[in-house]
């Protein structure tokens, strides 16, 4: 049984100004006691980790540092293979030839690591970026160690996040979505 408390439970609360009213259940009688356990009905807001502004300079600062780190370390090489005098060589996973491998493993570490860092369709630019990611663990260096896949997985878990949560407030979709909303 639930019971709403109103009175003096029910107040203003200090730091945002919403009221804040809390709710009792009651312990079924089968046990000795019945001490009341309250659970807020609102959130608290300052608590939530979700849409607040801390939260939006972390996919800040992960979109700078892993689609950077992805264009420094990985994407900006394969794209200088095609305007080096020697031949092209690059795994070929899929077997439809190196040259369209390579093609499609610098748009996705280049590219789309580009959108990725300045926010820009960001959902869509990270799906690339993982099947990459996991054509490396899976099949280019599949049965390897650990050491050798590890920084593979460290730059698939963060795009599977930006896949999910998308770029946040600090990027080019947020300031589409500000101002198609105005």
């Amino acid at each position: 049984m639930l019971i709403l408390r109103k009175g003096k439970e029910c107040g203003p609360e200090r730091h945002t100004g919403t009221r804040i009213c809390l709710m009792t259940q009651e312990i079924p009688p089968s046990l000795p006691f019945s001490p009341p356990v309250f659970l807020p009905l609102k959130p608290y807001y300052k608590y939530s980790i979700m849409n607040t502004r801390r939260t939006d300079i972390a996919l800040l600062l992960l979109r700078l540092m892993f689609g950077g780190g992805m264009i420094i370390g990985h994407g900006w090489s394969k794209l200088m293979k095609f305007f080096g005098e020697e031949p092209l060589s690059f795994a070929n996973p899929y077997g439809m030839g190196e040259v369209p491998s390579l093609v499609l493993a610098t748009g996705a570490e280049f590219f789309c690591s580009i959108l990725i860092v300045l926010g820009l369709f960001t959902r869509l630019a990270a799906l690339p970026l993982i099947f990459t990611m996991l054509t490396v663990v899976f099949l280019v260096n599949f049965g390897e160690p650990f050491a050798k896949t590890e920084k593979a997985w460290m730059y698939l878990v963060p795009y599977i996040c930006l896949a999910l949560t998308g770029a946040g407030y600090y990027s080019l979709d947020g300031w589409r979505l500000r101002r198609r909303a105005a």
